[in-house]
């Protein structure tokens, strides 16, 4: 029997971003003797994908709601050149959103949760005939340290060429770089994620150990030739016990290599002889979400953080010479212009930080979703769009969300004004088109 898991997220063929979850799918089932193939849509043209997919007798697709049509369109063309493949949905859009699924008759399983066991058990069935239900819940893994390291082979974007030089450069980290996660669940209550991680993976926080982190750190370095790996985790700070180990056996490690962390702005504050320490062992880069430049906004997100307390954990980083990153959202019913200026603002007034803003993006699932839905101020439900410039939410106006975008790289980065300028202008027309064409369809 062939089987497949079908990354369908994003559709950039040059970006290294590689879906742990899948490689632990995967992982799981090799333990367990069986052999499951790896197709990334991102390396495929849609005829590409028709002539390979036809041949897999199951097909495993894991779906974010930002891919859903994407992923929709790859499971119908696999239904239509395979009539018998039993195909089978995960992720976290199937997790908060298993209605949609549960009506399309192209897919044989809706998996809503942690996705080894489920999919093990499916390949199990299939091969001994077995009927399941329709949709399947998830069972979670406890102890993650038995489920190994994920195979790094079948993600050739994390290797590189021996030839190519290092780079030292804290702003271009070397580029033997892999990604690392640490833990499932998360102990925050935001607004504009929870309670999907909760749902999915539980209230209790569950983490690898420290030591069996550092071996793959160690297996990485053997093997691949690391000089740089990021912890993926939101939060690598949410258990003080953990982050304390991890740096004792890292100090016993004969090697340093440089790393990135993500870490919340509170956390950094309450731990600042950790952030020290963890520098000398050689971290470069802190990246932190910090949302907004608006107390406001922040207490509306549920945040737990304040800008005096965002600026505070700079200045932690600034003093033990950190790169920080982060991000910030605008596109908020509740946001006026006055807290867009404020965000403005704090990146002016952190301009040796790396900060970046994004169009927020209602997700399924999360309070915020819900709170929009209720009050009948979402403009598509099914699929939230990544794009910077199309309407989500009714009641944010949305060129002033894009004007935003383009007065903070305009001002503050040294990328072509003119390209900028030129894009800002693509998107108020687009934002144009789209507000007409909503127009036109309350007289349809």
């Amino acid at each position: 029997m062939k089987i497949a898991l079908v990354n369908t997220l994003g559709n950039n063929k040059n970006t290294s971003y590689i879906h742990h979850g899948i490689a632990y799918i995967i992982q799981y089932a090799n333990l367990h003797n069986e052999k499951v193939d790896f197709i990334d849509l991102r390396k495929f043209s849609w005829k590409e994908f028709k002539a390979i997919i036809k041949c897999y007798d199951l097909v495993g697709y894991s779906v974010v709601s930002t891919d859903y049509y994407r992923a929709i369109k790859a499971i119908s063309i696999n239904r239509k050149v395979n009539s018998d493949v039993t195909i089978v949905v995960g992720g976290i859009d199937p997790s908060t959103d298993s209605d949609k699924y549960m009506k399309n008759l192209d897919i044989d399983h809706v998996v809503a949760g942690e996705g080894e066991i489920s999919f093990f058990k499916i390949i199990q069935a299939k091969k001994e005939n077995k009927k399941l239900e329709k949709l399947i819940l998830g069972e979670r893994i406890e102890n993650l340290d038995e489920l190994g390291f994920i195979n790094r082979d079948i993600f050739p974007e994390e290797k590189v060429f021996p030839e190519e030089k290092v780079i030292i450069d804290p702003l271009h980290p070397p580029r033997r770089r892999f990604s690392i996660f640490l833990s499932r669940g998360c102990l925050y209550n935001c607004k504009y994620c929870q309670p999907v991680s909760k749902n999915i993976f539980g209230r209790k926080l569950r983490v690898r150990s420290p030591e069996h982190v550092i071996k793959e750190i160690v297996y990485l370095r053997n093997k691949y030739g690391l000089e740089y790996f990021q912890f993926l985790d939101d939060d690598a700070f949410q258990s003080k016990e953990w982050i304390t180990r991890f740096i004792s056996c890292y100090k016993s490690l004969n090697f340093r290599v440089k790393f990135m962390l993500h870490v919340r702005a509170d956390n950094i504050i309450k731990h600042e002889d950790l952030i020290r320490e963890l520098q000398e062992l050689g971290l470069i880069m802190v990246f932190v979400g910090f949302e907004s430049g608006s107390n406001k906004m922040l207490k509306e997100f549920n945040k737990g953080t304040t800008v005096e307390k965002n600026e505070h954990a700079i200045s932690i980083l600034n003093k033990y010479k950190i790169q920080t990153i982060g991000s910030l959202m605008s596109g908020f019913p509740q946001e006026t212009k006055d807290d867009m200026k404020l965000t403005l603002n704090f990146i002016k007034n952190n301009n040796n930080v790396l900060l970046q803003i994004f169009t927020y993006i209602p997700y399924p699932g999360t309070m915020l979703f819900k709170e929009y839905k209720e009050k009948g101020l979402l403009y598509n439900i099914e699929n939230p769009d990544a794009s910077s410039w199309k309407p989500k939410i009714k009641g944010v106006n949305y060129y002033r969300v894009v004007y935003l975008i383009f007065k903070s790289k305009f001002k503050y980065s040294f990328k072509p004004r003119l390209w900028q300028f030129l894009t800002l202008i693509s998107h108020f027309f687009k934002i144009t088109i789209f507000y007409i064409s909503t127009l036109f369809k309350k007289f349809d």
